[in-house]
This record gives C-alpha cells, sequence and structure tokens, in this order.
C-alpha cells in the first residue's frame, strides 16, 4: 500500500494539476475571445452612431469606411450599408454625401455588394413610395430623387467609367 501511494499520489497529482492548468487556460482564452468580440461590437455600434451622427462624423466615418473595407464583414454588411445609404439620403450637408458616395461606389464595383446596396436602395424606395401614396408626394420628392441620383451612379457602367477617368 505505501508502495501505492508512493507512485500514483504523485501522478494523481500532477494529473489534477494539469488539468487546472487546461481549465485555467481555455477560461483565459475564452475571456479574452469574449473581450475582442466585445470589443469589434462596439466598434462597430460606433461606426453606426458615426453614421447617424452630425455631417463631420458622417463623413469622416464614410471616409474611414472605404480606406478600410475590411470593417464590412458578413454580420454587419447590411446594418453599415443600410446606414451609408440612409446618410446619402438624408443628410443635409452635400460634401458629407459625397464622402458616403465615394465610399459606395468603392464598394458597389463588388458586383455582389453593388447588387446588396441596391437591394437596400430597393427597398427604402419601395417604403418610401407606400408612404408617398398614403401622404402626399411632396413629402418625399427630394428623398427620392437622391436615391434615384445613387442608383444611377452606382451602376457597375458608371462605378466603371468613374474609375477609368480616375486612372487617366
Amino acid at each position: 500500500m505505501e508502495e501505492f501511494a508512493k507512485t500514483y499520489v504523485p501522478l494523481i497529482s500532477a494529473l489534477i494539476s494539469l488539468v487546472s492548468i487546461s481549465i485555467a487556460f481555455m477560461t483565459l482564452r475564452d475571456s479574452r475571445r469574449e473581450r475582442r468580440e466585445k470589443q469589434r461590437e462596439a466598434e462597430q455600434e460606433g461606426l453606426l452612431a458615426a453614421l447617424r451622427g452630425e455631417k463631420e462624423a458622417v463623413g469622416f466615418m464614410a471616409l474611414q469606411l472605404a480606406h478600410e473595407p475590411q470593417s464590412i464583414n458578413d454580420s454587419n454588411r447590411n446594418r453599415l450599408l443600410s446606414a451609408l445609404c440612409l446618410a446619402f439620403v438624408f443628410e443635409a450637408s452635400s460634401r458629407a454625401r459625397a464622402l458616403v458616395l465615394k465610399t459606395l461606389r468603392k464598394f458597389s464595383a463588388d458586383n455582389s455588394m453593388h447588387d446588396h446596396i441596391t437591394g437596400i436602395l430597393e427597398e427604402v424606395e419601395a417604403d418610401f413610395r407606400a408612404y408617398e401614396s398614403e401622404i402626399g408626394p411632396e413629402e418625399l420628392k427630394k428623398y427620392l430623387e437622391r436615391i434615384g441620383k445613387l442608383k444611377s451612379s452606382l451602376r457597375p457602367s458608371a462605378t466603371q467609367e468613374t474609375l477609368n477617368a480616375g486612372q487617366s
């Protein structure tokens, strides 16, 4: 029995230590992952808040997204592109709209993104037209015109012409 205690007790103790270390490591790893996810979510919320904010913030965030396209991923694509589209439609500052347009044109160069952006604009336009038929045409005329201008300037041929002109 004494031999058993001398041989197996240290082994069992070492095994328990290894299990404890493994659990601590997994807990630390999960904690870091959660912290990174929360930080990423906070950054995305900050982007959305800025796109709903003052003209300077809208312009800055549009420019930042244009320079950091990796900020848009599968989880936030619809929200950020919707925010950009609505910023273009609602923003009174033509300077902020110009930066939003630059960003939307950049993303629109990718066919799948172009289709996604166009889908968002068509949905907003349909909602506006439904509202317009109930309330009256004068309320939304300016916004419907902006949607039309944005859609036409995001056409793949218009985007390609803009890119070709910029390279000349």
